[in-house]
């Protein structure tokens, strides 16, 4: 069997290589290219004679697979397909993996980062202040809510501080359902009201 790595995957290729044998042993022949190149021609050189191929996300179409009858598994260190003619290898029986899911929490962290950066307008007054303006018209919403709906951890805490920190809850009452012993205590909030109510 021969396995092609067809560009690096982000560590050094005698690591990967290191990793690649003690995964699948030494009865297999292991390649790795230390640059990557994405025409039709150098790909299909080399991916000769391979049983699986190894890429991330550059084109790999039917082109190229066409002319590569010992292929028999695409392996996409990447979480789309689209960049793979996933058509044409279900007809010739050539398997296509990705890994889906690896990039799940830092996913979760940039929503997490982009909603806060909406509602604080941050981009819009980073630029306002690079060109020597000022925040007028930029200020994010405010939640705005009585302080009677407010649980009572949040009402013994000082003025602007507390007001603060009940702004951000609504981020945490969503996370009640991913660990509800570390947030118990929002279980009373009351539901997060959106900014365009």
């Amino acid at each position: 069997m021969k396995i092609v790595f067809l560009e690096p995957l982000g560590i050094p290729n005698e690591q990967l290589l290191a990793q690649a044998e003690a995964a699948v042993g030494r009865s297999v022949e292991l390649i790795a290219y230390p640059d990557r190149r994405e025409d039709e021609e150098t790909l299909v050189k080399r991916s000769e004679g391979a049983d699986i191929v190894v890429l991330s996300n550059f084109p790999y179409r039917k082109n190229v697979i066409s002319r590569l009858p010992d292929l028999k598994m695409i392996c996409v260190a990447f979480t789309g397909t689209d960049h793979v003619d996933v058509a044409y290898c279900r007809e010739r029986g050539i398997t296509v993996c990705n890994c889906a899911g690896y990039s799940t929490v830092a996913v979760a962290d940039l929503v997490f980062g982009l909603v806060i950066a909406l509602a604080r307008n941050i981009l819009p007054c980073d630029a306002a202040c690079r060109q020597g303006g000022t925040k007028a018209g930029l200020v994010g919403f405010d939640c705005g809510w009585p302080e009677s709906q407010m649980p009572s951890a949040a009402r013994c805490w000082p003025g602007a501080g507390r007001r603060r920190m009940w702004r951000a809850l609504p981020i945490v009452i969503h996370w009640r359902n991913c660990c509800p012993s570390a947030t118990s205590y929002l279980s009373t909030c009351p539901r997060p009201r959106p900014p365009w109510d």
